[in-house]
């Protein structure tokens, strides 16, 4: 069965009138006008000819979706600025020029091996545990925390 438009057009007019009318009552005064339309079940109706009307009404002021607002264009940030400034002090320590560089660059290593070894132990235990769940959660911290990372 095709949409009739007559039909169409009395249900664009009674929600022109009413909105708040619901797809049963336009049923009801469709189906005066074309009795084919009463064989149709609410969906059939509510699809073919509701939903069309509502289509073709203009929109009121609050009825649309607000558009999310554009994002706001910021300065990018220099990535890995911490990072250079590390390898700026381990170069340093190694020409001897830097006692602070030395330490920095002693550190670092220090901290990027305890990291190194804390995630291959939780890998490990997530493998062992054979948990999908676990090892998921445990890929999620770790892209959040280097996320973090990066914003340093």
């Amino acid at each position: 069965m095709t949409t009739n438009e007559r039909v169409l057009a009395l249900v664009e007019r009674e929600l022109r009138k009413n909105p708040e009318l619901t797809s049963a009552d336009l049923r009801v005064k469709a189906a005066k006008i074309d009795p084919d339309v009463g064989e149709l079940n609410g969906r059939q109706f509510h699809a073919r000819y509701t939903i069309q009307a509502r289509k073709r009404l203009p929109k009121s002021p609050g009825a649309t979706r607000r558009k999310k607002p554009a994002a706001r264009k910021t300065k990018p940030r220099k990535a890995g600025r911490v990072r250079r400034l590390i390898k700026r002090g381990a170069r340093s320590a190694s020409t001897g020029d830097d006692a602070a560089a030395q330490i920095l660059a002693g550190v670092y290593q220090d901290k990027s091996t305890e990291l190194n070894e804390a995630v291959k132990e939780a890998f490990e235990r997530a493998v062992d545990a054979d948990s999908l769940k676990k090892m998921n959660a445990l890929l999620a911290t770790l892209d959040e925390q280097t996320q973090a990372m990066r914003r340093i």
